[in-house]
């Protein structure tokens, strides 16, 4: 004799429901490292930007009072096919005003950096182990600088972790070729699960030696006056040297008209205070030296 089941239209609804509710989490739990860092990339999705940055260098990290501060501008543009242009502009202190870093992302995700440095009145490339260099003393290389380029990573999801109460995805970024120039064997990126923000990145040397750390602190603070997609202070320790640099965002501008030319190496020699200052003001910021 055959069993006849009757589902009830209630129980396909609960049904129904159940299902809804449970296959996006078994897709969730399965995202691969490549997917997680592609969200996170996904956050900082905007076209240009334009950021007024303090940078403090501490020479130890017990000793809080041994600071030297800097202040920079950073300007951003991001084009459809994914190459885009970043420049870094120190304004503070005096001797180091004016000196620029530029790093020219292509689409096939080869990055050429150069650096101007007005006293010698002409602009080089940053190659091979230039990267590793600290960039004017700080904790940060030139490397370091770039944005992430995901064509020259491989990103592979290990078990997940903690960060400051924050539950992260752990992803391990590995240069894909021997030919991709780093000073690192590979990073481990910490990824919010519900907000995709990067909290923080751990760096190993090629002996697989943990050689720093970047944390980001307060994503969406109202102390950052206007909008950006940048925790508002960054802090990279070098656990060698016992040294950090932390970045303070102070004032930030998204998706503004800038003019193509602003990055080019040409603009980059010619660049003056005034023309500065006028983009600055142009562009509705305050400027007021605070943090």
């Amino acid at each position: 004799m055959k069993r006849i089941c009757i589902v009830s239209p209630l129980s396909k609804v609960f049904l129904l429901t159940c299902l809804f509710y449970v296959i996006p989490h078994i897709n969730y739990g399965k995202m691969t490292g490549r997917q997680i860092v592609s969200n996170y990339l996904q956050t900082q999705n905007s076209e240009t930007e334009l950021a007024f940055i303090s940078m403090n260098t501490y020479a130890s990290l017990e000793a809080a009072s041994n600071r030297k501060n800097h202040r920079f501008l950073t300007l951003s543009n991001r084009n459809q096919d994914g190459s885009g242009s970043f420049i870094i502009r120190m304004i503070r202190p005096q001797e180091v005003n004016g000196v620029t870093v530029l790093s020219k992302t292509k689409s096939n995700s080869t990055v050429e950096q150069f650096i101007y440095l007005p006293e010698i009145g002409k602009i080089n490339q940053i190659k091979g182990k230039g990267k590793s260099a600290k960039f004017l003393g700080t904790d940060f290389t030139f490397e370091d600088l770039q944005k992430e380029i995901p064509g020259n990573f491989s990103y592979e999801r290990l078990d997940s972790n903690v960060i400051r109460g924050i539950k992260c995805y752990r992803v391990r970024a590995t240069r894909i070729s021997d030919s991709i120039e780093s000073y690192y064997s590979h990073r481990e990126m910490f990824i919010g699960m519900k907000s995709y923000n990067l909290h923080k990145i751990n760096f190993y040397r090629k002996d697989n030696t943990l050689s720093k750390t970047l944390e980001s602190y307060n994503y969406d603070s109202p102390k950052v006056k206007g909008e950006t997609t940048r925790p508002r202070s960054m802090v990279m320790t070098d656990l060698e040297k016992n040294t950090k640099t932390e970045f303070i965002v102070i004032e930030s501008r998204l998706n503004l008209k800038l003019d193509a030319a602003l990055f080019t190496q040409k603009n980059i020699l010619s660049w003056t205070e005034d023309e500065i200052r006028q983009l600055i003001f142009d562009m509705g910021f305050t400027f007021i030296e605070e943090q």
